[in-house]
């Protein structure tokens, strides 16, 4: 499975890279595919280990919650999963995965992948999801604009109080470098 996702990111890197415009996504179809056959638990729980009759044939043959490289695998998974979400700028469909339940487990955090913090990759994942129902409600003649407004409305108030937030802790952070620099000119 390491080689698997890894080659699979290495490949759609070099896609990227070289100027591709489509063929990265066969790629990514194929990390996503294999990866939404798997449980969040199944890579993420730590120490928790279901016992043999509730593990189908993949999920035995794997052994990601037994796995000493699980860390590599996380991280992998955690690359795959950012470029599933930011696919949909570029594609116009909705992430693969089950973004949502993924970026809320303890430990995982695209942050440290990619330098992306997890809320705001579900807020990317949310937009997609948003233009997906608008598009599908406009072909079948159901769009509600009051609905539109209220979708589109939590998704803005998520986004500001991310960024209020981040404020927070960016004033914080100076208040705590201003208070050590001002012990050290004691």
């Amino acid at each position: 499975m390491t080689e698997f996702l890894s080659s699979g990111i290495m490949l759609i890197t070099f896609e990227v890279f070289r100027g591709g415009e489509h063929d990265w996504q066969l790629h990514l179809n194929a990390l996503t595919s294999t990866l939404s056959q798997l449980t969040t638990q199944d890579i993420f729980a730590p120490g928790h280990c279901r016992d043999d009759s509730q593990r189908d044939q993949m999920h035995n043959h794997l052994n990601f919650t037994e796995n000493k490289n699980r860390d590599g695998l996380q991280f992998l998974i955690t690359a795959a999963l950012w470029f599933d979400i930011l696919s949909c700028v570029s594609t116009g469909k909705v992430p693969a995965l089950p973004y949502s339940q993924w970026l809320s487990i303890p430990g995982l955090d695209t942050a440290d992948v990619m330098g992306c913090q997890n809320w705001i990759m579900a807020l990317i994942g949310d937009l997609a999801s948003l233009k997906q129902w608008k598009d599908n409600s406009i072909k079948t003649g159901l769009l509600s604009t009051r609905d539109l407004a209220v979708k589109g409305q939590r998704i803005e108030t998520a986004l500001e109080s991310g960024l209020a937030q981040l404020e927070i802790n960016k004033t914080a952070l100076t208040d705590k470098e201003i208070n050590v620099l001002w012990v050290s000119i004691k």
